[in-house]
């Protein structure tokens, strides 16, 4: 049985992607990767379950973060969701981090992001 943490990780930008994927998989977590909001979404509804946390990108063309986070949140509405954006209007950030979902403006560290996700799973937010 494997005890580490699952995280559906979605970016449009593949290198930002394989990039966060080589982070999380370092400390070790589990990381299912996608590029399409669409098809992240059908792994997740695949088993939902098998999800821990889901660390999106917040815009992305077709359906944003906050997309996915709502079509998740009607089956799992206690998942945790890390938003990371470079594109964030301070207007509605605050909207974004509250109970079990964070935003993480890029760029950022790497050891920033791994404690956000170590916070999430936890429970800290």
């Amino acid at each position: 049985m494997d005890s580490r943490a699952t995280i559906l990780l979605l970016d449009d930008d593949d290198g930002v992607r394989r990039m966060l994927r080589k982070v999380l998989e370092a400390k070790p977590y589990r990381v299912l990767e996608n590029g399409q909001p669409r098809t992240a979404c059908a792994i997740f509804d695949a088993d939902p379950t098998a999800i821990d946390l889901i660390v999106t990108d917040l815009k992305m063309p077709g359906m944003s973060g906050q997309d996915v986070a709502a079509h998740i949140w009607t089956t799992r509405p206690e998942l945790r969701v890390l938003f990371i954006s470079g594109y964030t209007d301070h207007s509605y950030a605050e909207a974004l981090n509250g109970p079990r979902r964070r935003l993480l403006e890029k760029p950022f560290a790497s050891e920033a992001m791994l404690q956000h996700v170590a916070e999430l799973l936890a429970g800290d937010s």
